[in-house]
């Protein structure tokens, strides 16, 4: 998978959810990143 791609649904995400908190999406993008790799 992508970064770009991540980055983009992240911002998709942060777009339909704009009272979430952007640090702690970013937090779980990464936790969700790391998983990936680790696969």
């Amino acid at each position: 998978m992508e970064s770009s791609y991540v980055l983009s649904l992240a911002l998709a995400i942060n777009r339909k959810l704009p009272f979430f908190p952007m640090q702690s999406f970013f937090r779980l993008i990464e936790k969700f990143l790391l998983a990936v790799c680790n696969l």
